[in-house]
């Protein structure tokens, strides 16, 4: 008898868990810088809007829902651009995943490819031409190069070793015309050769920070505006916007450039200036109105002549408002000055400026404005007040930072933001509200850091001055000492708070002792003042007294996040810390005496950037910890991070997961298995494996945000997952099971096993594993295939004794 025909194969089939097909935007829209929107051509209800948080915002229908390119298709910062063509097809953009270079799609947006990049990934602008779209031009910081051939290849056309910032572009047939701060560039054969020309009527000393030109039959006009050369630099935003000197406009052909600045309203001042391409009477300029630092959008309807304000900030006049505006959860000066504008290249009635928060539509000239950034169904009456404290939808549009997610009940939540402070859901964080949380401003709130609920039910919040702490911007004793911060608490599941304690610098952690109710202990951050602090009498409220703890070795006044186990033991992580490098003094630390004193636990890994520790839920001895760490730069701390793992209260340590950018873990309150990993540049990442030795990851696709920054379990079901991110807000994605592949069947082949399997509807891939036993727990199963197909092949087992499951996902 042949032996292969005496193998005991034991197939079974296993359900799995299913990702979220699509994680879906909460949140209450805007809150953060927004910068050179793009209006369609083709459709006025479509347009980007870049942000510094590195999305880019996408709409189809006028701003009622927006989506973000895929970090893996785009990125932003605050200068990168994206350019329409007459092709709907072909657009261009500058990406900003590596510094900034020059990228294209070819098929409407839905996937971008670098071009050829003459900048090294150092592009400060970029122009195309709309009718001709293989001409493009693109500067560096003193550079200027142009292509013919749709980015394939570039040659360089002028240069300024001072810097060169480009203020814009107009091409007009084979002349191309492009205004920068060292002057007037010509071209006048199709891009071959440029020149600076001359700019009879623009004074002397003013170079241009904004231009544009349009044509109306054989006529064309261009407009510029200007500052002192000396304020103009490569990559200068509207956050200058105090720098505007003039505003200048020329009818090509003419003699003299004439200066329109006296013609603007009192109060007005302009820095970007823009044109449709086939108007020329109709100019706009954006900028800021002073003394009151509101968002000024101006016209003129007379090719410059004369200028009227018009979108009217105070009183609301005419505009219909999100929370942001008179009277409302945060006022017009909050929003700052104009960040961003564009006029539709081929309506001069359509416009889109953007300014610290918030994005706001003309499409009738002017005479009225509606917020984007909101629910278009929630948009609060032009003309009255706008009210405070109000709930609205997500449209998508969320470029803030989210750092922490509570639940109170099923539909009572609580989100701890960047900028705006925070928010407040009762409907299970379907709409959101602003709490009223320093409502005058007294203590200087900008960020909630993260909340904690005490078993009386009162919430107490960890507030500061000063935000994006740890991040790789917020290291510096320059950066963070000087900020201010507070514990708040809370009675009606964070619609209210009043000040508790006043550190005088900022709290980023809290964390209650489940061994005494009435200890609580806050990471307070300073240098030298800095460390973790405790109360051993909570219940007095303001009056209760706080003393700083131990100080564990090697640390530098940078506690972060604060575990306490149900012995009472406390476990702790210090973050990163920069004089002119990282130094030595981050990693996780355990006392056993409620602070006094402390060991230090740390992974050589861990000493520079440490983030996140979090305890095994599942493991009831709370022996086993996961921290994440992040990868530092200058030598020593490079390529040290990851998540890590130890099994016995941080004595050794594994590293679990290779993201040299971890930020945290969360691990499925249900499923010991099933962990999620958040990074800072490479997304959001997925195992159902992670109680094995080689545990996989797989990058989930279907996040498109580069930054998550932690992952929540609802509570109350831990089948619906929110994702937290610096810069995007909140995304909510449910799981759902997938029904176990069916009919597994087996074959021998010569000296191999072909595996068949009926298809799953909802599957993307599916693994084929094996055990030597039928009494193996799954997870002591060895991964053999991972497929996209409904059969696998593998080679026969040496001992022809095998138990097999597949599963979907």
């Amino acid at each position: 008898m042949n032996v292969k025909t005496m193998i005991l194969l034991l197939c079974v089939c296993a359900s799995a868990f299913a990702q979220p097909a699509e994680w879906l935007a909460r949140g209450r829209g805007g809150g953060g810088g927004q910068f050179n929107p793009a209006i369609s051509p083709h459709d006025p209800n479509e347009f980007y809007i870049a942000c510094d948080m590195s999305e880019w915002f996408h709409t189809t229908d006028g701003g009622q829902n927006f989506s973000i390119v895929d970090f893996r298709q785009l990125t932003s910062n605050h200068y990168t651009v994206l350019r329409f063509t007459n092709d709907p097809q072909i657009l261009y953009a500058l990406d900003a995943e590596y510094g900034a270079r020059p990228a294209k799609s070819t098929d409407g947006g839905v996937t971008w490819t670098p071009t050829t990049d003459p900048t090294g990934e150092e592009a400060y602008n970029l122009f195309v031409d709309y009718n001709q779209p293989d001409r493009v031009l693109v500067s560096s910081y003193g550079e200027l190069y142009f292509s013919n051939n749709g980015g394939a290849t570039f040659a360089q056309k002028y240069s300024n070793a001072s810097g060169l910032h480009v203020a814009g572009a107009f091409f007009y047939a084979d002349t191309i015309y492009v205004g920068t701060s060292a002057g007037l560039l010509q071209s006048t054969n199709a891009g071959s050769t440029f020149s600076l020309i001359a700019t009879p009527g623009i004074n002397a000393g003013e170079s241009m920070i904004s231009f544009a030109g349009g044509v109306t039959g054989n006529t064309a006009r261009l407009i510029c505006s200007t500052a002192a050369s000396i304020d103009v630099y490569p990559g200068i935003t509207g956050g200058d916007f105090e720098v505007t000197m003039g505003v200048y406009t020329y009818t090509i052909g003419g003699n003299l450039w004439l200066n329109r600045i006296t013609s603007f309203p009192i109060g007005s001042i302009p820095f970007f200036v823009g044109m449709s391409q086939n108007e020329i009477d109709t100019m706009w300029a954006a900028g800021g109105k002073i003394p009151y630092y509101h968002p000024d959008v101006m016209r003129s309807t007379n090719g410059g002549a004369t200028w009227q304000s018009m979108m009217q900030t105070v009183d609301n006049v005419n505009v219909q408002t999100g929370w942001c505006g008179q009277n409302g959860d945060e006022g017009w000066g909050w929003a700052g000055q104009a960040l961003g504008f564009a006029v539709a290249p081929t309506n001069p009635w359509q416009c889109l400026v953007t300014d610290y928060g918030f994005a706001h539509q003309t499409t009738d000239g002017g005479q009225t404005f509606r917020a984007v950034y909101v629910d278009q169904s929630e948009l609060n009456s032009a003309g009255a007040s706008t009210p405070q404290h109000l709930f609205y939808h997500s449209n998508g549009l969320e470029p803030t930072s989210v750092w922490h997610i509570h639940w109170s009940s099923p539909e009572k939540m609580f989100a701890s933001w960047t900028d705006i402070t925070a928010g407040y859901s009762e409907d299970g964080g379907e709409t959101w509200s602003r709490p009223s949380l320093d409502d005058n401003n007294s203590y200087h709130v900008n960020t909630t850091y993260q909340v904690v609920q005490h078993e009386n039910g009162l919430l107490y919040g960890a507030a500061s001055s000063i935000h994006d702490l740890y991040q790789s911007t917020y290291l510096t004793d320059a950066r963070i000492d000087g900020g201010d911060g507070q514990i708040f608490v809370s009675s009606d599941s964070g619609a209210t708070w009043t000040m508790m304690h006043d550190f005088n610098h900022p709290v980023i952690w809290l964390a209650l002792d489940p061994t005494n109710t009435n200890r609580m202990y806050a990471s307070v951050v300073h240098s030298t003042q800095g460390g973790i602090f405790r109360t051993e009498n909570l219940s007095a409220g303001s009056g209760a007294t706080w003393a700083r703890v131990g100080i564990p070795p090697r640390t530098e006044g940078h506690p972060y996040t604060i575990e306490v186990l149900i012995d009472g033991t406390v476990v702790c992580t210090y973050s990163g810390r920069r004089t002119t490098q990282f130094t030595y003094s981050s990693g996780t630390f355990v006392s056993t005496n409620h602070g006094d004193t402390w060991s230090d636990r740390s992974d050589s890994a861990m000493v520079y950037w440490t983030k996140d520790v979090v305890i095994d839920p599942h493991d009831a001895t709370q022996n086993t910890w996961y921290v994440a760490v992040h990868r530092g730069w200058g030598g020593a701390p490079n390529d040290r991070g990851g998540v890590f793992r130890t099994t016995n209260r941080g004595l050794s340590w594994t590293r679990v997961c290779d993201e040299l950018y971890s930020e945290s873990i969360a691990i499925h309150p249900a499923n010991p298995d099933i962990a999620y990993v958040t990074t800072e540049t490479a997304g959001l990442f997925y195992t159902e494996n992670l109680t094995d030795a080689n545990l996989p990851w797989t990058q989930l696709a279907e996040y498109p945000f580069m930054h998550p920054q932690r992952v929540f379990f609802n509570p109350y079901n831990s089948n619906e997952v929110w994702v937290a991110s610096f810069g995007n807000g909140m995304r909510k994605g449910t799981l759902g099971s997938l029904d176990a592949p069916q009919q597994l069947r087996v074959a021998v082949i010569g000296d191999s096993l072909s595996f068949r399997w009926m298809a799953v509807s909802g599957a993307v891939t599916y693994s084929l594993w094996s055990a030597n036993s039928a009494d193996e727990p799954f997870e002591n199963y060895t991964l053999e295939a991972t497929t996209g197909a409904t059969s696998a092949q593998l080679s026969l087992p040496a001992n022809l004794m095998k138990q097999y499951v597949v599963t979907a996902q």
